[in-house]
């Protein structure tokens, strides 16, 4: 029950809470911009960040499919599966010392990846942690 590793809760609120620690560990470099029009996605050209990018945009048809046929376990799965990606892409889509215009889009696509996981772990009836 309290394993971080494998497709448990626990490694969902883990997935979360590292989300969460990208900003705060690069606040002193990198600020993300209040004006995120002003954010260059065109900089995501690595495949970890597109393959994170097109989940996040599946997003809205898994809740409605999961509605539609009344099953929840596809949020479920769409959410280990945006961790499994989050995961194996923190050694490559690193934000910390990185070129300021590089470094905001990244920054950017984790903090979607943050906000699309709270809003589906909270479908789940769960409470996305900060810290642990």
């Amino acid at each position: 029950m309290t394993s971080f590793e494998g497709d448990t809760g626990a490694y969902l609120q883990y997935a979360h809470v590292r989300l969460c620690s990208v900003a705060r560990k690069v606040a002193n470099e990198n600020v993300l911009r209040e004006a995120v029009n002003t954010i260059d996605p065109g900089l995501l050209s690595e495949p970890k960040a597109r393959e994170i990018v097109y989940h996040l945009a599946t997003y809205p048809d898994a809740v409605r499919s999961a509605m539609r046929v009344s099953e929840p376990s596809s949020i479920v799965t769409y959410c280990f599966k945006l961790s499994h990606l989050i995961s194996s892409a923190w050694e490559t889509l690193v934000v910390k010392g990185q070129d300021a215009e590089l470094a905001q889009a990244r920054l950017y696509l984790f903090n979607c990846a943050r906000i699309v996981l709270a809003s589906a772990m909270r479908l789940l009836s769960l409470t996305p942690l900060e810290r642990m």
